[in-house]
């Protein structure tokens, strides 16, 4: 029972009680008191962002859904539309200002290139040592279809002469020869001895990749050192 001359003094007290319990329980300091608000709504399955809005998750998934939004406008992922998404920005080499990229650029081939090294044709093509200038280089197209000539000698004859203003390129070959004599390609009547073969028997090579080749309006001779056949083929390119 409150005398009627503290009534004052117990309300206040009673009041400041109140005022103590209400604090706890919004910002509880004891570890054992525990808010469950927040957990509540995450077993519900509600999520909020940081401007206080509940985020939405994708239909028939536990995804959240994330919107990229610019000035109010949605865009769509992938383009399409005045909304899409159709450029990205790089920053440009002075570091100064972003520019738009149209596309992804592959820079495999540019970091190759940093490293000095530069494919042809799908080969590794050396630069010549202590500069930075890549030499002549000579590559022959393997793409490009041979055509096949036949040898048919019994001595030195021709097997092939090019068409005015071209030289022939040798990309492949096989023979035979049933005598112990030597049998070679060359170039022109007097040229050296390309494959020779000492002994009767039988030679073949492919020379993709590699340009064997005569002058300009040289004929490709096939060669007999003595009494015998050479039968066989010769992939040739005119070039």
């Amino acid at each position: 029972m409150v005398e009627w001359g503290n009534y004052a003094e117990s309300y206040k007290a009673i009041h400041d009680k109140l005022d103590e319990i209400l604090t706890k329980l919004d910002y509880p300091a004891d570890p054992a008191v525990q808010d469950v608000i927040d957990r509540a709504d995450r077993l519900l399955g509600r999520v909020y962002g940081s401007q206080g809005q509940q985020l939405k998750q994708r239909a028939n998934t536990h995804e959240l859904m994330v919107q990229l939004v610019h000035q109010g406008v949605e865009y769509q992922a992938g383009g399409g539309g005045a909304s899409g998404l159709v450029q990205c920005q790089i920053l440009n080499e002075a570091g100064d200002a972003w520019i738009n990229e149209p596309y992804a650029r592959d820079i495999s081939d540019r970091a190759a290139r940093d490293l000095g090294k530069v494919d042809v044709a799908g080969f590794d093509v050396p630069l010549p040592s202590g500069t930075n200038e890549i030499g002549k280089v000579q590559v022959s197209d393997i793409s490009k279809t041979a055509t096949a000539k036949k040898i048919d000698l019994t001595s030195t004859g021709v097997v092939h002469t090019p068409a005015s203003g071209k030289k022939i390129r040798v990309k492949g070959f096989a023979w035979s020869s049933n005598a112990d004599i030597v049998t070679a390609l060359r170039f022109g009547t007097g040229g050296d001895l390309l494959f020779a073969i000492q002994a009767k028997g039988v030679i073949g090579m492919n020379l993709i990749g590699a340009n064997v080749e005569g002058a300009v309006d040289e004929a490709l001779y096939g060669y007999l050192s003595g009494t015998g056949t050479m039968k066989g083929t010769v992939l040739i390119e005119e070039v």
